[in-house]
């Protein structure tokens, strides 16, 4: 067994641990008594309490190890921290007690709830309860496994938020005091002999370990401070809503009620008046200390790597030893380009930055990102939303007349508007749930019939039917479950389709035309292109784009602070449109 990679995977169970719980009474937030003054560490004179201490040390670190088996992992760290919180009672001095409580309270957070739903859920595999879990019905299927329905539980992001603040955080902070108190007393050196194989963690290993949990630390103050809510009625059912409101059925038929609001709920969250993504009023303080919280981190972290470089071979039997030989587990040029690399990291945190993107240097000031805390939606480019009742209307320009030659008719640019009345009929006579249908193909034709292939989404997945075309007829295969009969006849109206000299002709209009629901604007309003034309367009330039994207601060309030709207161009252009042959060109300059 690999001991001297556990104290690693012990101290990154902060980040693999990286789910919530809503049942903070399942487990100890923290210890009682975090901020111990340690002049000295106290050694546990209590033979039998110290064996425990050291069959806990064991146990956990193996247990993270194997951390596949996931029940044994939940037994042995909640054991392991009642043990540790037993020997802190009697030695409050005690730093291998507090360094084994601080690893296992980061372990022990998948003693809750939340995470046990979770766990079980992704295990299954099942789809459904997935979107059970983030508060989306299907049908009655929740509950088969776990429970987690939003009115017992409530919604997803709550529940998340909750656990964060109530018990992610404080633990972080109970551990980040205990291994500061480690530190403080000083020379610590904590042996671990297992099987016969000894582990030292030492001052290199506490550093790097402090670090580590001040960053996971910050991570979780950015999770809780953001307003997140995007939920309708309790739940976000309308996200499967909305996703299920394609081109077809937005552009022909009317939108229901429910497909009205969910589509509704989404432009909302773009609007400036909307709290999603601003940051909570009584988070601000610790939201915008976040940089001091990832400087205070980097420090440790590079103290710990100074420690570690500094030592190198002095001790066989270190977490990790640094060297040049093949029993090393880095070399010494290594830490010291980690050590770099988090120099440059605080020259970040503290100013401005240099980025490279492709072969051109994007300024950063981090520090500016924080201080954002009113949502980012007064940054997005200027921009309108048709009213969705105008949606299901056809414009008066934009098409052409096409004859059956359907070698000219199938063009992805383009959409055959007699679709839509497919699409339309379709729907009126099936008895499916969902109604999420389109034609993907045009198969073949004989003589003058064409032949679609038709899929639609049902409660028992995807089905597929054809449909066939002659002139300005149609039918559909006979299908029992789609309610469709190859005998029924329909013809198209004249508004899409019609006969002259023999010849049937289809009406067909560009797909940006008709998808003209979000256009860009300039800062009075004015139309500058929709936003089909922005991805379709075939003759792009930086200017274009410069033009037509219009942002009111092109610096994003400072966090790019040499941006302009002309080198915003340059950087949507490079995004869609950048050539592979010009890899050798800058884009800002």
């Amino acid at each position: 067994m690999d001991y001297k990679k556990l104290f690693g995977v012990a101290i990154s169970s902060a980040f693999l641990m990286n789910a919530c719980s809503d049942d903070s009474s399942s487990s100890s937030q923290g210890p009682s008594n975090p901020d111990i003054d340690i002049s000295a560490c106290v050694d546990i004179e209590d033979a039998n309490l110290r064996a425990q201490i050291d069959d806990a040390n064991k146990t956990v670190l193996q247990a993270i190890e194997n951390r596949n088996n996931y029940e044994n992992l939940k037994f042995y760290v909640a054991n392991a921290e009642e043990t540790f919180h037993k020997a802190l009672n009697a030695y409050p001095n005690s730093c291998e007690a507090q360094f084994g409580l601080a690893v296992t309270l980061l372990a022990n957070t998948i003693n809750n709830s939340l995470v046990d739903s979770i766990y079980r859920v992704y295990e299954s595999g099942d789809e459904n309860l997935k979107l059970n879990l983030f508060n989306v019905d299907v049908g009655n299927y929740a509950g088969a496994i776990v429970n987690l329905s939003a009115n017992k539980y409530g919604l997803i992001n709550d529940r998340v938020q909750s656990t964060v603040v109530n018990t992610f955080i404080p633990k972080t902070d109970s551990a980040i005091a205990l291994l500061q108190n480690v530190k403080s007393a000083g020379n610590f050196l904590y042996s671990l002999d297992n099987d016969g194989e000894r582990l030292d963690i030492d001052e290199g290993d506490l550093d790097v370990a402090i670090g580590a949990v001040q960053a996971v630390n910050a991570l979780l103050t950015a999770v809780a401070s953001f307003n997140l809510d995007a939920s309708l009625d309790d739940s976000y059912n309308w996200v499967k809503t909305a996703d299920s409101v394609d081109r077809y059925r937005y552009s022909f038929e009317n939108l229901n009620a429910n497909e009205q609001k969910a589509i509704k709920q989404a432009i909302s969250l773009l609007e400036k008046s909307s709290p999603f993504t601003t940051v909570k009023n009584s988070w601000k303080d610790r939201y915008k200390k976040i940089p001091e919280a990832l400087d205070s981190a980097v420090e440790n972290v590079k103290a710990g790597l100074t420690f570690k470089m500094l030592n190198a071979g002095k001790n066989p039997y270190s977490a990790f030893n640094v060297g040049f030989d093949e029993e090393s587990d880095i070399s010494a040029n290594d830490i010291q380009k980690s050590i770099d690399i988090c120099d440059s990291i605080q020259k970040g945190l503290h100013g401005i930055v240099k980025v490279q993107i492709h072969d051109s240097l994007l300024a950063v000031n981090i520090q500016k990102f924080f201080e954002i805390t009113e949502g980012i939606q007064d940054y997005y480019p200027y921009h309108k939303i048709k009213p969705i009742e105008t949606w299901t209307k056809f414009p008066k320009t934009g098409f052409d007349w096409r004859s059956e030659n359907w070698d000219d008719i199938d063009d992805e640019d383009s959409t055959i508007l007699a679709e839509y009345e497919i699409m339309s009929k379709f729907r009126s006579l099936s008895n499916h749930q969902y109604g999420r249908f389109y034609i993907y193909a045009r198969q073949s034709y004989t003589s003058d019939t064409v032949e679609y292939f038709l899929d639609y989404y049902s409660d028992d997945g995807w089905e597929s039917i054809k449909v066939y075309l002659s002139s300005c007829n149609y039918a559909f295969e006979t299908d029992e479950f789609a309610n469709t009969n190859s005998a029924e006849i329909y013809t198209f109206s004249d508004e899409v389709c019609q006969v002259k000299n023999g010849d049937a002709y289809y009406k067909v209009m560009d797909i940006s035309v008709l998808s003209d629901v979000c256009m860009f604007t300039d800062k009075n309003g004015n139309k500058t292109a929709n936003a089909l034309e922005i991805i379709r367009h075939e003759n792009k330039t930086p200017d274009y784009y410069a033009r037509t994207v219009i942002f009111p601060d092109p610096t994003f309030g400072g966090v790019f602070p040499e941006m302009t709207q002309e080198k915003l161009g340059k950087l949507i252009y490079y995004i869609y449109d950048f050539d592979e042959e010009e890899d050798d060109e800058s884009i800002f300059d």
